[in-house]
């Protein structure tokens, strides 16, 4: 399994992140989902991660360093996708 692989993420939906770039701002992974199934053992499955976090701040399409107790840090892409009166949604897709 590569380090950024959907059950490395999978087993950690309902957890918070650390977002390094903006310190004091955590998110929840609240969903991880994968697309497709792995045709060739040599690459990965697609799949998307969905974060909730605070209303302020709100962090810019980019990549950004999640910290976790269990995964470490990890540099992923994310992007803003929703925002309500409960705070903003950010998603991250791997291909």
């Amino acid at each position: 399994m590569t380090d950024y692989a959907l059950g490395r993420f999978a087993v950690h939906v309902g957890e918070r992140f650390d977002v390094a770039e903006v310190p004091g701002t955590t998110w929840i992974l609240v969903e991880a989902r994968g697309y497709g199934e792995v045709l060739n053992p040599t690459t990965h499955a697609s799949f998307s991660l969905l974060f909730r976090g605070a209303l302020e701040p709100v962090v810019a399409q980019q990549i950004v360093t999640l910290r976790h107790p269990a995964l470490g840090d990890k540099a992923i892409f994310v992007t803003p996708i929703g925002r309500d009166a409960d705070g903003v949604t950010y998603q991250a897709v791997f291909n």
